[in-house]
């Protein structure tokens, strides 16, 4: 049996709706507290955030299931990508993904 690690996230930043949230409270937090937030909140820009969500897999899937699960169930192609690593390493599977959202956006 193989784990997978599938990791999806937002194209680009904009598509990105949890980095918006999360960054938007980080800069309403009270500074007092932490001094460090200071520092973030004065800077221009305040700084970059970015999320993905992370999904592990078991199981014996071919490539092509695995593709299939990430395209159907994981991700929506419009807005994310999804990249997909096996005991530690980039698979084919990965590659395969990207190729895929770019092929429907054409």
């Amino acid at each position: 049996m193989t784990i997978f690690q599938v990791e999806v996230r937002a194209i680009a930043a904009q598509h990105d709706a949890h980095a918006y949230q999360l960054t938007h409270e980080i800069l309403e937090l009270p500074t007092r507290p932490l001094p460090s937030l200071a520092a973030i909140s004065t800077s221009d820009p305040p700084f970059s955030l970015r999320t993905a969500q992370l999904y592990l897999l078991s199981g014996n899937l071919t490539p092509a299931q695995l593709d299939q699960l990430t395209a159907q169930l994981l991700t929506n192609p419009v807005v994310q990508e999804a990249h997909i690593l096996t005991s530690g390493h980039a698979t084919g599977a990965s590659r395969r993904a990207q190729r895929t959202r770019d092929d429907k956006r054409a």
